[in-house]
């Protein structure tokens, strides 16, 4: 009898771990790459595409940010004075720390309501990034993982919302006291945030640094992840932000492997040091590298320029006050690629998808 007692509290006992793992333990084993990929830097000294002319064509911004705090009726003419005609807007994946209830998005889709055939939005990088880099453990059981799940999808069936964003994955400190978020690829939070996209047929912009500043490599986590959401999403649409801040061989990769991502391009030149773990896509000067230049006129189809302003971010290098120098670093850069690839990269890809 006393056998039969210890054997059924050993059974209860694995009956409650088996079942907090079907309930709280949501994590879904993170399988390999699907590519073979390298962690080793590019060495940025090497050969650059010089440029010769100037684009001077339409351009559209696929990746603003606008501050909460700011006066968003100085947006539209500090585009238009750059010569941006249309643009997309959404959170940054940092907003949630000053508030995560939705406000920078509800302002954003007003904006975009307001201008619907110049602005687009994507929604809910404020209300999820960094909640969920704070309840990451949290189970379908968890009202309040519903809850703001349940937020994005209203979002984006409202008609204004084109995509989820910026989502960040993984973001870490490159220069002062930057907030740094680690988000699991694989868990349960993530996961859903993931299928409401999908089943949306929406977008997603997703920032996921794939190195510390210390070196340290986070490429398998996020390179696994891309494997698991497009074995659950096949339909799922992504934009990387920053040309997925890898090597341009990684990149290449990762085009072949998936056609439904695409990558956004930000010139990065005054890096100080901050950048450089991070594969900029220029040299100091402005000038492509020409592995790069020659993957963007390769595949010209699959990039979007996104120069990550931030208005009202007042001591940000790509605030408002730097986005004409910003600009004209990208013109340059442009400038240097054949001029089918420049003119696809620059507004007929986005135009395609998001302001025909």
């Amino acid at each position: 009898m006393m056998r039969w007692n210890k054997f059924f509290k050993h059974l209860v006992v694995l009956y409650i771990f088996v079942g907090s793992l079907i309930c709280y333990g949501q994590d879904v084993q993170l399988p390999n790459p699907d590519f073979a990929f390298t962690t080793e830097l590019t060495d940025l000294n090497r050969e650059v595409r010089t440029n010769r002319r100037l684009y001077d064509g339409q351009l559209i911004d696929m990746l603003s940010h606008i501050d909460p705090s700011y006066d968003i009726s100085l947006v539209i003419p500090t585009l238009n004075a750059n010569g941006i005609e249309f643009a997309n807007v959404m959170p940054v994946p940092n907003e949630g720390l000053k508030t995560d209830d939705g406000k920078g998005t509800k302002e954003k889709i007003a904006f975009a309501k307001a201008n619907d055939k110049n602005i687009k939005v994507f929604c809910g990088g404020d209300y999820l990034t960094i909640w969920i880099s704070r309840n990451q453990q949290a189970s379908k059981e968890s009202p309040l993982l519903k809850q703001r799940i349940n937020q994005l999808d209203q979002d984006l069936k409202n008609g204004t919302c084109k995509g989820m964003g910026e989502f960040g994955l993984l973001h870490f400190a490159k220069f002062n006291n930057q907030n740094v978020i680690t988000n699991k690829s694989n868990s349960y939070p993530v996961l859903s945030l993931i299928d409401a996209v999908a089943s949306n047929n929406s977008w997603l912009q997703l920032h996921a640094e794939p190195m510390e500043p210390n070196g340290i490599s986070h490429h398998s986590e996020i390179f696994g992840g891309l494997a698991l959401w497009f074995k659950r999403n096949p339909n799922l649409k992504i934009i990387m932000s920053h040309t997925a801040m890898t090597s341009p061989a990684n990149a290449r990769k990762i085009l072949e492997t998936y056609p439904n991502v695409y990558m956004s391009i930000k010139i990065v030149r005054s890096r100080q040091g901050h950048w450089n773990h991070l594969e900029p896509v220029t040299d100091l000067d402005g000038n492509f590298y020409e592995d790069w230049a020659q993957l963007f006129e390769q595949m010209p189809d699959r990039f979007f320029i996104g120069s990550d302003v931030k208005f009202g971010q007042k001591n940000n290098t790509d605030n408002e006050s730097d986005y004409p120098r910003n600009i004209r670093s990208l013109r340059r850069a442009l400038g240097s690629l054949q001029i089918e690839a420049a003119e696809k990269i620059a507004w007929k890809n986005a135009s395609h998808w998001f302001f025909n």
